[in-house]
């Protein structure tokens, strides 16, 4: 058996490791991700709200100092029925394709079709021409009237 040292005490055994450090550095890294997190979804809300507000401008209803509509022109084809058609003027300063729907009605005002057609991308102050068929069949004088231009992504 072993004697104690001089003083009367064991000797001292190193302290405990906590691993204290570790929890911090995880912590920071953990911090770190959140904030990265917080940045990048940020970045893609802005992203994401500034292609819906591109879409929204190349889509819907079109702001009528945008363009220049003439016609309708209505016709009553024996084959292919009630046809509209017109030219459009492209007002809105940049390359842009529209929509147009058509509302045909008989001599009643009973409503024969509605059908919309697609011009091409119109280049500033350039005109197209755009027609509307609808394959109803329709006895008698009819009407039509454009209801609606939109914006349009596709060519027509």
């Amino acid at each position: 058996m072993q004697q104690p040292p001089p003083g009367g005490y064991p000797p001292q055994q190193p302290p405990a490791k906590n691993n204290s450090g570790c929890i911090k550095i995880g912590l920071i890294v953990l911090a770190v991700l959140a904030i990265l997190g917080l940045i990048g979804g940020g970045c893609l809300v802005f992203g994401l709200n500034r292609a819906v507000d591109e879409i929204e401008t190349q889509t819907g209803k079109a702001d009528p100092s945008d363009y220049e509509l003439t016609g309708p022109e209505c016709s009553n084809d024996e084959f292919a029925g009630p046809t509209a058609n017109g030219t459009l003027k492209n007002t809105s300063g940049e390359s842009q394709a529209f929509e147009v729907s058509v509302r045909f009605t008989d001599a009643d005002g009973n409503l024969i079709s509605e059908d919309t057609t697609f011009t091409d991308s119109i280049d500033a102050d350039q005109t197209a021409n755009w027609e509307v068929t609808t394959f109803e069949t329709a006895e008698g004088d009819i009407s039509c009237e454009v209801s609606e231009v939109n914006y349009s992504l596709f060519d027509g």
